[in-house]
């Protein structure tokens, strides 16, 4: 996503990527409009997924240690710039607490936290994300 909205205008890219199946651009853009969120990440979660060894290529005949804790669930995208790192344990537990509610596919679940005065909302665009 990156780099083709650096390659061409936020119109052109909506029309580009409104052809995709699911539209996640188009899907991210009202998530983000009727929430009125500071920060947007798609997270994989990759439990039950033996094969997963973080980020990028591996050669196939490589072994790298499988990611444990938060690394678990890594933000394939996430916007504004990085992921919110200091609330990244607080998001893993209410996916973990929630997983019921999350399974139902586009279902938004929210959750205010006292201690850090923020609301999340999270959704399952997909099973594994």
């Amino acid at each position: 996503h990156d780099a083709l909205s650096r390659q061409t205008a936020l119109s052109e890219m909506k029309t580009l990527t409104a052809k995709t199946n699911p539209d996640y651009f188009g899907k991210t853009s009202s998530f983000i409009r009727k929430y009125d969120v500071t920060n947007v990440s798609l997270i994989f979660d990759n439990r039950g997924s033996e094969s997963f060894q973080g980020h990028g290529y591996h050669h196939p005949h490589s072994y790298r240690e499988a990611p444990k804790g938060v690394d678990q669930f890594p933000a394939v995208v996430s916007l504004p710039g990085d992921r919110p790192v200091i609330h990244w344990p607080n998001v893993i537990m209410i996916m973990s607490d929630r997983a019921a509610d999350l399974n139902t596919l586009d279902k938004v679940v929210h959750f205010y936290d006292d201690k850090v005065q923020s609301t999340y909302f999270l959704t399952r665009p997909e099973p594994h994300f």
